[in-house]
């Protein structure tokens, strides 16, 4: 893995495809456990865990619902302080075993916003799959279920996550730091 370069900002790679794959295996495994026998919907958080949400998804290998919101909180690579809500659930969530699927949780503003809008479905139970997490942020604790790698406090782009919108087709994870 190499360097790259998103709008003059230097990225460094920091996971590679392969571990991220690895690490979404291993998820996938403890998911099925948890869910033994019972139904399952992935509610997968757009834009960035839709890359997560359906790689989890071919894992799990039985029978589930995927469906998808759209919330942001994020403009180029700070986040704002206020929730958009852009695009809703389709489902039925009441009497259902929800698992939110998030390509990050940094503050856990947005997670809690996103908690709060569940739970007042009903559902039957509510967990929270995050492929990264960043404690050094985290000002409103969120109980993640089902997590990938714990990551320090940086800007990071590719598999889902983007900055301005580019980046998220690439394979592997970057971060960028600020002194680039």
């Amino acid at each position: 893995m190499k360097n790259i370069q998103v709008k003059g900002k230097v990225f460094t790679p920091i996971i590679s495809e392969e571990t991220l794959q690895k690490r979404i295996k291993e998820m996938a495994q403890d998911i099925l456990a948890c869910y033994h026998g019972q139904d399952l919907t992935l509610l997968g958080v757009l834009n960035g865990a839709a890359f997560l949400t359906v790689d989890l998804a071919k894992y799990l290998e039985r029978e589930l619902t995927i469906d998808f919101i759209k919330w942001t909180s994020y403009s180029g690579t700070q986040s704002e302080g206020k929730i958009d809500q852009k695009v809703g659930l389709s489902c039925e969530v009441a009497n259902k075993n929800i698992l939110i699927v998030e390509d990050i949780i940094d503050t856990g503003f947005s997670m809690n916003a996103l908690l709060s809008h569940v739970k007042a479905m009903h559902p039957k139970s509510l967990r929270i799959c995050s492929l990264l997490h960043k404690p050094s942020m985290t000002t409103h604790p969120v109980e993640i279920d089902f997590l990938g790698f714990e990551i320090p406090n940086a800007f990071v782009l590719g598999y889902g996550l983007d900055f301005d919108g580019l980046g998220r087709n690439l394979r592997d994870l970057y971060q960028w730091a600020k002194e680039n």
